[in-house]
């Protein structure tokens, strides 16, 4: 997603990304800036980063392992990608678990 700095930073700044479920790894104009794996789930963005503009910030969120079984029990056999022995413990039924960059995101100097 495209976001806009509205000034030159002259400190580091803080991106937190508020709930995120699981893991997030973060990239600011293709420059990676870390991983959040664990609450509060932020990383720090160098000062240097963050002059005025517009910035590609990517997000990549990590799912969890229970809902990649039940959406592959939407797939034909053929088209699934996971490969399990506990393949009668999920079917199309079984309730997803809360996955994604949950935010809310926000972007602030360090407290």
């Amino acid at each position: 997603m495209q976001c806009e700095m509205p000034v030159h930073a002259q400190t580091d700044h803080w991106l937190d990304l508020g709930e995120v479920r699981e893991v997030a790894e973060v990239n600011l104009d293709g420059k990676p800036l870390g991983t959040a794996w664990t609450y509060p789930f932020r990383v720090k963005v160098p000062a240097g980063l963050l002059r005025r503009g517009m910035h590609d910030l990517e997000v990549k969120v990590t799912n969890v392992w229970n809902n990649r079984l039940v959406g592959d029990k939407f797939l034909d056999a053929s088209e699934r990608i996971t490969r399990t022995n506990m393949q009668h413990v999920h079917n199309k039924n079984t309730p997803l678990v809360p996955a994604g960059l949950l935010g809310p995101v926000t972007l602030g100097p360090p407290r």
